[in-house]
């Protein structure tokens, strides 16, 4: 079976090697860091013109529109699309460079990364088999300790010694060339540790090998003492990415949707705003934040409203189906409080909601989520102004409120029809009320339909909420006609 990863092995073996006298130019490598090579932009045919001008003078390295993974006596080629690049899912903590040489390898191997993950994803996902998927990763975290090892006896062969400052550059030339081999053997350990870190988290169904932490690596493959601080850490990428496989490839399990809130909550309670740009850090907050918001919705979806399926991770953010699910919630509430009279006993139908929604409650307690627009959050905002509003009103008996006193209106049309009237005025944003059951309330207060003298609440809402198709034909063809009015009355 053959893994390319030809940037790493001709950085160990071949014409990428550092020390060799054809890439000791500094001008050379200064001349390849565009600043699209730095940080790629764009999709993967953007990204790939970038690489291969970057490596214009090793043409075979990439060669072709391909990446070919061969697994026995199958070759499966993986074309080039225009998709999202990669993200890692670890944060690595790497030297920082020290002169173009340097910092052209930094990327490079960086950029290796990404193309190669980004490959490494699809081609899983097009196996004929389970089988073929676990020969195939399996395969690719041995070349990755092959390529620990060897990177480890490289850098105890080059013998370099670092005792100056980081900034300072060494003046005898055969010492520049050992740094700047140091430098780029110990960048690729690290990443390597992190693709192999990650290759593990994406894809444990795959695994035929005991997992290894990064401190086994170090250890065991590499046979050095593990360093006093990690070299790898979790990116809110990475719960992002483990979140959505949860949702959409896993069976659902409470416990683990609880346990993947705290650890996000966690993170977000320990994030470390170091060295990172106002934009970034807002961005990883909010991916935290949001990671929180769909596994909130998620609970409430399955142990709440009682769904059999998971929703998607994009579903689970769409305001449209949160706020439906949201309203039918608080609806059922609602009525179930107004079949009292007295507010004490409503407030007991307020509190026994509140108790059901703690199901959504964890360990972690981060104030920041409390603003995040979750349905369980939503509700809870809802159930505390309920009960603030009965609570100041304990003296009133609500049976004994004068309703309105007057005929009621006809409308020559059904109760589902009528609904949909005050729907599609709520959408298009003509009538905002503080609650949408205020529709029911008013329908049942104020209209009577050709076939009933009385429209119940509750039946109003439920018809509020659905939608069907003769309805719709009906309001179709009231709202044409109501248009050639409209016109009529113009030209007049």
């Amino acid at each position: 079976m053959k893994i390319e990863l030809n940037i790493f092995n001709s950085i160990l073996f071949e014409g990428l090697r550092p020390w060799l006298s054809a890439n000791r130019s500094e001008e050379k490598f200064k001349q390849k860091l565009s600043p699209s090579f730095k940080v790629p932009k764009g999709g993967f045919d953007e990204f790939m013109k970038v690489m291969n001008e970057a490596l214009k003078d090793h043409p075979s390295i990439i060669e072709g529109k391909e990446y070919i993974f061969e697994m026995d006596d199958n070759k499966i080629s993986i074309k080039e699309a225009d998709e999202d690049l990669f993200e890692p899912l670890y944060d690595i903590d790497t030297p920082f460079y020290h002169n173009s040489k340097s910092e052209f390898y930094y990327y490079l191997i960086k950029n290796e990364e990404t193309r190669f993950m980004s490959y490494l994803n699809r081609v899983v996902n097009s196996c004929e088999s389970q089988k073929d998927g676990q020969h195939l990763i399996n395969k690719v975290l041995d070349q990755l300790k092959y390529f620990l090892k060897e990177c480890q006896l490289t850098i105890k062969k080059t013998g370099y010694v670092d005792n100056k400052p980081f900034d300072e550059i060494p003046t005898d030339e055969t010492e520049l060339e050992k740094k700047n081999s140091d430098y780029v053997m110990k960048v690729l350990r690290t990443v390597i540790i992190r693709i192999y870190l990650e290759i593990q988290e994406l894809f444990p169904s795959y695994l035929k090998q005991d997992i290894l932490t990064e401190d086994d690596l170090w250890t065991k493959i590499m046979g050095l003492p593990s360093p006093s601080m990690s070299v790898s850490s979790k990116l809110p990428s990475f719960y992002n990415r483990i979140i959505k496989i949860f949702i959409h490839d896993k069976p659902y399990e409470y416990d683990r949707a609880v346990k993947l809130i705290n650890e996000s909550k966690e993170k977000l309670v320990n994030f470390s705003a170091m060295g990172k740009s106002l934009s970034d850090i807002q961005s990883k907050k909010d991916l935290y934040l949001e990671n929180i918001q769909v596994l909130e919705n998620l609970i409430f979806l399955r142990e709440l409203y009682k769904e059999e399926t998971n929703p998607g991770y994009d579903e689970l953010l769409d305001p449209k189906r949160t706020e439906q699910a949201f309203e039918a919630y608080t609806t059922e509430i609602l009525e179930k409080a107004e079949e009292h009279s007295l507010a004490n006993k409503k407030i007991e139908v307020i509190d026994k909601a509140a108790e059901k929604l703690k199901v959504t409650d964890t360990n972690v307690k981060v104030k920041d989520v409390e603003f995040k627009p979750s349905i369980p959050n939503k509700i809870n905002h809802w159930l505390k102004a309920q009960k603030e509003f009965y609570t100041a009103n304990m003296h009133i008996d609500f049976s004994k409120l004068q309703k309105l006193d007057f005929a009621k209106i006809e409308a020559k049309m059904t109760v589902p029809q009528l609904a949909y009237l005050f729907r599609a005025f709520d959408e298009i944003g003509l009538l905002n009320p503080k609650n949408k059951t205020d529709y029911g309330k008013l329908a049942e207060a104020a209209f009577k339909t050709t076939k009933t003298d009385g429209i119940k609440t509750k039946s109003f809402n439920n018809k509020y909420r659905e939608l069907d198709d003769k309805v719709l034909e009906f309001w179709q063809e009231k709202f044409l006609h109501l248009l050639d009015e409209i016109r009529k009355n113009k030209e007049n």
